[in-house]
């Protein structure tokens, strides 16, 4: 890709945007061509010609040109200013792992630190909808929306680093704050939530006491998605639309999270999860593990591990199970058929268990 490629679909509005935030500021305007001047007092030598209509013959050629000179002011690389001018209408997660190898990480930690990131920005989103401590269902409609429209920017050199582009006009609903004479877009507030919540969980976390307050924006869902990045230290930064000003400035733009706080997290989200029924329930999944042992009687039994999906999230729980239905299960795991288990789910912090179990059966027999 060359850099004419690399520049299409960027527009003046979110140019000017980018140049204001970084302290240009304009000085007057060619009256020939629909071109402006802009000056920076920390670069009293230096003098930027911005076009500002798409209709000129050569707009690319300038656009390219500007980039290369921005990026020999600032020090920083063409790709870099393209990527900022782009998101110029989104907001930035950037989630950085202090990893113990600069250039490879597990691909199973991969995907489960992008999944967990999923689940922490759906869950900030449902608490601005919706606050409560647990979010039996994480399906809004506008949580949805927000996710489906957050892209994966270009990956940076260093530890591994996730940066999400969240659009913040692409949900249709905006939030009125209490004291604020203006709506601010829903995909801001997310972000704000994301960030602030963050910061609760840092404090609470660090001052452990189960006798301070909870934020009423904090869930469990948001303590447990955070949780399971917690591997290596992580970093959580975010960056603001560059057409949007960010006016809240309680919200820190980066936060710092290492794995020394999982045991506080995980007693913050046990505060936070609701008490499970008491009756048992149906059961449907795969058989992921077999980890029974053979008994006196040349059978095997024991604990056997299951997989599937419980208030929209994926979970792993291990049963107890006899001789007899040993047996279905190891069908099911040769197979990779659906079995039902009628049991208690007991959930827990790092394992869950499924006990009291009345019925264990391939799911296909008891259509």
């Amino acid at each position: 890709m060359n850099n004419y490629d690399q520049i299409s679909g960027i527009y003046p509005k979110d140019i000017i945007a980018y140049i204001k935030q970084h302290g240009w500021k304009l000085e007057n305007k060619l009256q020939t061509r629909s071109i402006e001047l802009y000056n920076n007092s920390n670069f009293k030598n230096r003098q930027l010609q911005i076009p500002t209509s798409t209709g000129l013959d050569d707009y690319s050629q300038l656009l390219v040109q500007l980039a290369e000179k921005l990026s020999s002011i600032e020090n920083r690389s063409y790709e870099q200013i393209i990527n900022d001018w782009r998101s110029a209408d989104s907001d930035i997660i950037r989630i950085k792992l202090k990893t113990k190898d600069e250039y490879q990480i597990p691909f199973s930690r991969a995907l489960q630190t992008m999944e967990s990131t999923k689940k922490a920005i759906i869950a900030s989103a449902c608490s601005i909808l919706s606050p409560q401590k647990h979010h039996a269902k994480l399906r809004r409609t506008e949580a949805n929306e927000l996710m489906d429209a957050c892209k994966m920017e270009q990956t940076e050199k260093g530890s591994f680093i996730i940066k999400l582009s969240c659009p913040i006009y692409a949900v249709n609903y905006d939030v009125q704050i209490a004291g604020s004479v203006k709506e601010i877009p829903f995909v801001r507030m997310a972000t704000i939530g994301f960030m602030k919540s963050l910061r609760d969980i840092k404090e609470l976390a660090s001052n452990a006491n189960d006798e301070n307050e909870i934020p009423v924006s904090l869930s469990s869902n948001f303590c447990s998605a955070i949780r399971n990045i917690l591997e290596d230290e992580v970093e959580f930064s975010a960056f603001w639309a560059l057409n949007l000003e960010q006016t809240d400035k309680s919200v820190l733009k980066s936060i710092i999270l290492k794995p020394d706080l999982i045991p506080q997290i995980e007693r913050l989200e046990a505060r936070l999860r609701p008490t499970p029924p008491s009756q048992n329930h149906a059961i449907y999944g795969t058989v992921e593990n077999l980890d029974g042992q053979i008994g006196d009687d040349n059978k095997r039994s024991g604990d056997v591990t299951i997989k599937f999906i419980h208030d929209d999230e994926i979970l792993f729980a291990k049963v107890i199970l006899n001789s007899e239905q040993h047996e279905i299960a190891i069908e099911a795991y040769r197979t990779g058929a659906y079995i039902k288990v009628t049991g208690f789910l007991k959930r827990g912090i790092r394992s869950n268990r499924i006990e009291k179990v009345e019925h264990f059966d391939l799911a296909e027999k008891l259509k």
